[in-house]
């Protein structure tokens, strides 16, 4: 991985040189093309490749011919990994374990940053928590035969996480099952229902409104996934994960301002994955056993 990264430093520092040359509009747009589209993976409308502000930014700066391919569910988006439909995508921790699990030929390459927008401080985790605003809702015991709402069935903290940390405890509940972790938090809100999971980054102050009934900190952040060829003599590509990594948080409105930097820990995601593993928590999405994507 250090080898990969090293080569792509190199290539980067090449791709920057080219975005920065004098060269006419004409002859950037010539060096930059391929006939090949890139094809970028999403699976939320309100997720970062979703927003439209960033696919204008990301096809201005790139010089890429770009795709912008959008999945009802995370289990979508991996049937379509499997194929190799998609190019470059935005997973969490579940999605690099159903990576390596399936074997699938994708690899990661650039980590997200978060914070929030009164700090300047950023941070490479996130914390998540399930979060009541009834106030007859004391802990997780109160939960029992409540409704609690969940985003994406792969989302750790909108799904996974949560949902374990209820089993665990025996607390039976009435599942909601939403897209995305801002609409669960909408639900909370609306009263629909009597708890919700959400997250926050690690560098952030934790809500201020609600009463936290759990919380798990500083779990790595989401990484953007590349096929593993993804890099090869491909210099529009290049170019694509430079505009990446100079990404401006003002494009993306947000609670928390997102940033890119090289993927290079390694060892942090993969004890992650290996405890969650094996507590039970992490499941091959993939398997008939696990039934998280082939009951849908």
């Amino acid at each position: 991985m250090i080898k990969k990264i090293l080569c792509f430093l190199m290539l980067f520092s090449t791709a920057f040189c080219l975005l920065l040359s004098p060269v006419s509009q004409a002859q950037e747009v010539k060096v930059l093309s391929s006939s090949d589209p890139i094809v970028i993976g999403y699976t939320s409308s309100k997720s970062f490749f979703a927003d439209a502000n960033v696919q204008a930014y990301l096809k201005k700066y790139s010089n890429a011919k770009l795709i912008f391919r959008g999945y009802t569910s995370r289990c979508d988006l991996l049937t379509a990994l499997q194929t190799g439909k998609i190019d470059l995508f935005y997973g969490t921790l579940s999605e690099m374990y159903a990576i390596q699990a399936n074997k699938l030929d994708y690899q990661p390459l650039l980590k997200t940053l978060s914070g929030s927008r009164d700090s300047n401080q950023v941070s490479d985790t996130y914390n998540f928590a399930l979060l009541s605003y009834d106030p007859k809702i004391e802990s997780l015991y109160s939960l029992k035969n409540q409704t609690v709402a969940f985003a994406d069935t792969l989302s750790m903290s909108g799904s996974i996480l949560p949902r374990y940390v209820l089993s665990a405890l025996g607390v039976g509940f009435q599942p909601l099952a939403l897209v995305s972790s801002d609409a669960a938090m909408q639900a909370l809100k609306s009263d629909k229902a009597k708890a919700a999971a959400t997250w926050w980054p690690s560098s952030a102050m934790q809500p201020k409104q609600g009463r936290i009934l759990f919380e798990l900190r500083e779990i790595p952040n989401p990484v953007v996934f590349v096929k593993s060829s993804f890099l090869q003599d491909r210099t529009d590509r290049y170019a694509l994960i430079a505009a990446l990594m100079s990404f401006p948080s003002s494009v993306y409105e947000s609670n928390y301002p997102l940033s890119f930097t090289l993927f290079a820990n390694e060892d942090e995601y993969q004890a992650w994955i290996s405890r969650l593993q094996s507590m039970g928590v992490l499941k091959n999405p993939l398997s008939q056993q696990s039934g998280l994507c082939t009951a849908n």
